[in-house]
Parts: structure tokens; sequence; C-alpha cells
């Protein structure tokens, strides 16, 4: 039987439902493919006989055995008879993507690349330029991409979340690997926002065709330093009742500075470097989402047995 090819359209949608259904092993079992019950609008006889026709007698399916299922599903889904010869020939683009109701692919990096903007929007794509460098408009798309992306929202990139934001990039798994290492300083197997950052950056490199470089630029090592980006504070809605000029103070007036404190000069409150590393592995260990809620200050803060 001829070999499956893709269009880009497929790409899009079929390379990201494999990573969710097969969640890092490289196969889909049966128990995944469920997934689709409900969203194709085929019946289930229907899904039973393109994973027949596509598993070969395994248990499991492998990448491209999963694109040929989908493909015959899309056949079903136009009036076509799903016959596997006839979806391995079909030249790509001939057939539209199968139709999965509910399933959004999560954002690719080549969509939120500004490397692929006109120069006039991009800056970073003028001739000469460091192609490792970040703009602000390149920071907040990637900041929004690694929130849509945290579902469990604990402030996170796992490896299977990343994966798939890095697969869509179609570059090699061997450079993807060294994006990943270069990326992970803290090496616990996870990005936070600023190493996801830091990873984007590098990918978007890689796609203008600039070479890895063997550490991180100082540009990059600089984003690490960043402080997360604040959110953007809760408005009153338009029914909320304002407060009044004789409201009552919704928290105690502050006790009054202790005379050693307000003598303390500057250099008493510097960091050492080793204070910084400290401190962002506390901040790392309570962050959700980029932030650390008061709940959770207040619990790290305790600790320190002050009053």
């Amino acid at each position: 039987m001829q070999a499956l090819s893709l269009s880009q359209q497929e790409k899009v949608l079929y390379e990201p439902l494999f990573a969710q259904l097969s969640k890092g092993t490289g196969q889909v079992l049966g128990t995944e493919i469920v997934f689709l019950r409900g969203k194709t609008g085929m019946p289930d006889a229907v899904l039973s006989q393109a994973w027949l026709a596509s598993c070969g007698g395994k248990n499991y399916l492998t990448q491209m055995d999963l694109y040929l299922m989908l493909r015959l599903i899309a056949m079903a889904q136009n009036g076509i008879t799903p016959d596997p010869n006839q979806a391995c020939s079909a030249a790509p683009g001939s057939l539209p993507p199968a139709r999965i109701d509910g399933f959004q692919p999560p954002s690719s990096p080549v969509a939120i690349m500004s490397s692929h903007s006109s120069p006039a929007t991009s800056p970073s794509t003028t001739s000469g330029s460091d192609p490792f460098s970040i703009t602000p408009e390149q920071r907040e798309k990637w900041r929004e991409s690694f929130a849509r992306n945290d579902q469990d929202q604990d402030g996170y990139l796992d490896g299977g979340q990343a994966r798939t934001l890095f697969a869509a990039s179609r570059l090699p798994f061997t450079q993807l690997a060294q994006v990943w290492a270069m990326s992970d300083v803290t090496q616990d197997r996870r990005l936070d926002l600023s190493e996801f950052i830091v990873a984007m950056a590098l990918i978007n490199g890689l796609l203008k065709g600039a070479t890895l470089p063997a550490q991180l630029p100082p540009q990059l090592q600089a984003e690490l330093r960043r402080a997360p980006v604040a959110p953007t504070p809760t408005k009153l809605s338009v029914g909320s009742p304002p407060l009044s000029v004789g409201s009552p103070s919704l928290s105690p007036a502050p006790s009054p500075m202790p005379t050693a404190v307000a003598t303390a000069t500057a250099a008493d409150w510097a960091a050492s470097e080793a204070e910084r590393r400290e401190f962002q592995q506390l901040f790392s260990a309570h962050a959700t989402g980029g932030y650390v809620s008061g709940a959770q200050a207040r619990q790290g803060l305790s600790s320190s047995g002050l009053p």
C-alpha cells in the first residue's frame, strides 16, 4: 500500500491530535480512540471499520496508522466509501481534513512566530539582526500561548505539553531535544514561563536558519531573570456599589516601621546571586500560572518567624 502523504491542513490538525492521544508513547491505544466518538458525526460502525483498516492487526495505532484512520473518516464524512488504498493514493489537499468537533489544536510556534510576519511588523526579521532576539510583541504572544497550554494552571509546561508545541515547528527532533535541554535550566523536566519564552526564541531562530548556539546568548540568559508579567487588575463591574467615604478600612492600618528598619541602608537589602537563585527556586515551588497568590505568599513568608 502506498505511503500516506498529508496536506498542510491535515498536519496542523492531525499532528497535535496524535500527540494528545499517544501521550508521548508513540502509540494510540484503542481506549484513547474513544475520544473520537460523537466528535466526527460518524456512527461507531464506521469508526470501528476505520480502526481495523488502519491498525494492521495490532492493538494500537502508530502515527501513520492514526493519520490513515483520520483520512478514512474524512472520506466517509464527504460521502466517499472509505478505502485504504484510495486514501493513501489521494493527492494531498484533494480531501479536507476529518472534522473533529471540539478539538482545538494548541497554538503552533509556526503560527505565533513573528518570523512569519512582514518585516514592517517584526523588527527581528531585518537583515543582520540577532536571530534569537525577542521583541515585546513576541514575548506577549508566547506568554499568551503558555497560558493557553498550561492546562492544569500550575505555572509549568511538562514534557508532553511542550512536545506538542515544539513538534508543530517540524524541526528535527534532535534539535528540539537540544532546545529543551538548553531551556530547562532548572533541570526539573518542565518549563516555567521564562524558560518557555527562551525555548520559543531558540525555535524562532532555528526557523530563520540560524545555528543553535553552544550556550544561551546573553539576551536569553537575561530573559530567565525577568520578573513575571503582572496580571491585569480586575475591574469592578458596572453594577458594583461604590465604596462610600465613610466605609471602614478592609484591613488594619499598617504598624509603624521599627526603628532598626528605618535606619537600614540600601546595601542591607541587596540580594546576593546565591540568594537570588534560592528565591527563584522558592518562587517556582509556589507559583501558579507564573504568579504567587496572597495565600501562597502568606504561607511562604510566615515560615520566616517574623511578626
